[in-house]
């Protein structure tokens, strides 16, 4: 991520069983942040995203995808 020239960072964390609707709630509240704080870098972490679902990131928004932890059949 390109660091931001006001130095602010802000991080907005989604899990992934969440669903898409609190991605898109972060989505929205980085594009108003963005917009309200131009210069900021901008990152959404989160475990899933499905192709499509987000659309245009505004500028000095980046999004970082976790890979998706399951459990075995002995529940390890």
């Amino acid at each position: 991520m390109e660091r931001a020239r006001s130095g602010r960072r802000l991080v907005l964390y989604s899990h992934d069983t969440m669903g898409l609707g609190h991605q898109r709630r972060s989505l929205l509240i980085a594009r108003v942040l963005a917009r309200a704080a131009p210069g900021t870098a901008i990152l959404m972490i989160g475990g899933a995203v499905v192709p499509g679902t987000l659309g245009a990131l505004p500028p000095g928004v980046d999004v970082l995808i976790l890979p998706g932890l399951r459990k075995d059949l002995d529940g390890g």
